[in-house]
């Protein structure tokens, strides 16, 4: 229901908000969540 990429819309559970972080060469650094004010993001899965 969400996109693949990017935080969710407004509104939506939290635990639909994962952000995928990619390196310049498209590979997948790590893995965050959005912090609960909304206002960063919190890595919680680093691949790199």
């Amino acid at each position: 229901p969400w996109p693949a990429a990017g935080p969710s819309p407004a509104g939506g559970p939290p635990s639909a908000g994962v952000v995928r972080l990619f390196s310049a060469t498209g590979r997948l650094l790590a893995l965050a969540k959005p912090t609960p004010d909304g206002a960063g993001l919190h890595p919680f899965l680093v691949l790199a």
